[in-house]
């Protein structure tokens, strides 16, 4: 007690000189009183705690504040419900005589042609999210590897979808001798190809904000007039099947095939949620 008596009475005389300093002229002094402090409850001389949950309170306020400013996540399912639907009617129902499709990529016809519906629906999968962080997810329909099928690899895109304003707009459109697998984040691998003596390679991505996909290299062979003996590899970066744009590559056959392999081996799985879990109206 003493103590805390001690350091009242000091602050007040220093708060009374700092007090002087900036009185007026003339100006009559005021007698100082020094009253002890009131004992505290506690007679440890601990200092008082705030009360338990006081902090956390005003952290979850701050928190739920700066939730409230972030955007909410838009409903995949709901914004691509056309596409979804539109895929699925092709599957339950089949091709009929006139049917337009708007939104199926000619990978999912092809399959639907071939492949009986009960195995579509589990060997198709769907996957929303926001694959180049712009904010709006995309929509992947492709094919669900079966793991116990080596050849299968990690499975093909043959639709990808985003959304320009309201519309949706379909930037990668994948079949049998045109395919893309995912690499990761906004990236594709793809190969294509065009008979023995013509096939094509590369590596695109999906920029925010984008429609189509951007190139970041392309390979291709082609024959040399109608010399079909002699095979020669192009390069560009514009994602085009044409020597007019494309520049010879010094690369044998045997160097241009491993880096064919090369890209490959960066291939993903990406998780698909097959159709037939699809809520289908």
């Amino acid at each position: 007690m003493k103590k805390h008596a001690l350091l009242f009475l000091t602050s007040c005389l220093l708060l009374s000189f700092a007090g002087c300093s900036e009185k007026k002229p003339d100006a009559a002094d005021d007698p100082i009183t020094i009253e002890a402090p009131a004992e505290s409850a506690d007679t440890d001389g601990s200092e008082a705690q705030p009360e338990k949950g006081s902090v956390d309170t005003a952290q979850a306020s701050e928190d739920q504040g700066k939730q409230a400013e972030q955007p909410e996540v838009s409903d995949g399912l709901s914004l691509y419900a056309p596409v979804l639907n539109e895929t699925c009617n092709l599957i339950y129902n089949g091709f009929h005589e006139d049917d337009r499709f708007e939104y199926v990529s000619s990978g999912v016809m092809d399959m639907a042609n071939m492949v009986e519906k009960d195995e579509l629906l589990n060997i198709l999968g769907y996957n929303i999210e926001d694959i180049n962080n712009d904010g709006i997810p995309e929509l992947m329909i492709g094919t669900i590897p079966d793991e116990k099928d080596e050849v299968s690899g990690t499975g093909e895109i043959l639709g990808g979808y985003t959304m320009i304003g309201d519309d949706i707009v379909k930037f990668l459109e994948g079949w049998a001798r045109s395919s893309y697998q995912w690499l990761g984040g906004n990236r594709f691998y793809y190969f294509g190809s065009g008979g023995a003596a013509y096939s094509a390679f590369g590596t695109f991505h999906l920029d925010p904000g984008k429609s189509e996909l951007t190139c970041e290299d392309f390979y291709f062979t082609d024959t040399e007039g109608d010399n079909f003996d002699v095979i020669i590899p192009y390069h560009n970066t514009t994602g085009q099947w044409d020597t007019e744009v494309s520049q010879k590559s010094d690369m044998n056959e045997e160097e241009l095939w491993k880096l064919c392999d090369d890209m490959r081996a960066g291939c993903m799985e990406m998780e698909m949620t097959p159709l037939k879990s699809y809520p289908f109206p």
